[in-house]
């Protein structure tokens, strides 16, 4: 039998890698030549994904929703999640991944203040300095190709690039609210529900309030029939979106927030590994290496005690 501490690591590992398989399949989906509207694929992708986890679900977790107390946590926490989620699938289908990405080691980041305010987490000095050193080796690894990292200007030039493209601003934009569904999340998992439970409802809330605006939006996005999206789509939404949700949650329950999420964002390093041995990439692969130390270095941080 598996000891607490090597089913953690597992569990980091496996939302690691299936949370990055799912955004870099719903990215290739969004940039086909007749790729739905990210509003759309949002809608589809999360209501398939709480429909697969219906079947796993227990008489009296639908009683949640009867709580009227509870349950606006949830809608908040979907409300978070789908402004989020609608920014960057918007950044997703107009940028490429990096520039998206590179973005994300932020929340983490925020998440050790609004945890800290808002729900008393402290993490232990390991964990804070594994955040770091994970958060910075991500950065550093969207920086545009050949960026020299001796100028101090180059690491500033993410940021610049936010006054100057609405598809990058979105992509900054969307780390912050979902470092308070985050907090909202742990609130709800350590008190009031399970993570298939609470996972199945957020899919739903998501694809319910997204479904609204696409209504309301209707005329001014794209839209695509459901027989012209790839079954990698179907694939995606049915099998590892939900599991992303279902194995982030029970990760959020044994790490503080901030430090599950920066976690989670240890997918990179399968990224990496992918791009070297199925689609060739052997351009920087000395920084790469380098870069792909330090996330392990940072992951190793974490988990010791």
């Amino acid at each position: 039998m598996l000891s607490t501490d090597n089913a953690i690591i597992l569990l980091a590992i496996a939302s690691a890698f299936i949370g990055s398989s799912y955004l870099v399949c719903m990215s290739r989906v969004m940039k086909r030549e007749h790729a739905p509207s990210s509003l759309q694929v949002l809608v589809l992708s999360h209501f398939l994904a709480a429909l697969a986890l219906l079947p796993f679900m227990k008489s009296n977790d639908f009683g949640l929703a009867q709580n009227s107390s509870i349950f606006l946590l949830v809608i908040a926490a979907a409300g978070f999640l789908v402004i989020s989620r609608m920014l960057y699938f918007y950044a997703y289908a107009r940028t490429d991944v990096a520039t998206v990405a590179i973005f994300s080691p932020l929340t983490p980041i925020y998440v050790l203040l609004t945890g800290y305010i808002l729900l008393g987490e402290t993490a232990t000095f390991n964990e804070v300095a594994g955040l770091m050193v994970i958060s910075l080796s991500i950065y550093v690894y969207f920086m545009r190709k050949g960026t020299s990292l001796a100028n101090i200007a180059n690491w500033l030039e993410p940021f610049r690039q936010i006054a100057r493209s609405r598809a990058v601003l979105c992509a900054f934009l969307s780390t912050i609210p979902t470092a308070f569904a985050a907090i909202f999340q742990k609130e709800l998992l350590l008190n009031h529900t399970n993570p298939v439970a609470f996972s199945f409802w957020l899919l739903l809330l998501i694809a319910l309030i997204a479904g609204v605006i696409l209504m309301f939006k209707r005329s001014s996005v794209k839209l695509v029939s459901l027989t012209t999206l790839p079954i990698s789509f179907y694939a995606a939404s049915l099998i590892l979106l939900p599991l992303t949700h279902v194995l982030f949650s029970w990760l959020v329950l044994a790490k503080p927030t901030a430090i599950a999420l920066v976690l989670q964002r240890t997918g990179i390093i399968f990224q990496i590994m992918l791009a070297y041995f199925i689609m060739h990439e052997r351009e920087q692969i000395g920084r790469r290496i380098a870069i792909s130390l330090f996330i392990i270095l940072g992951f190793s941080l974490i988990m010791l005690y």
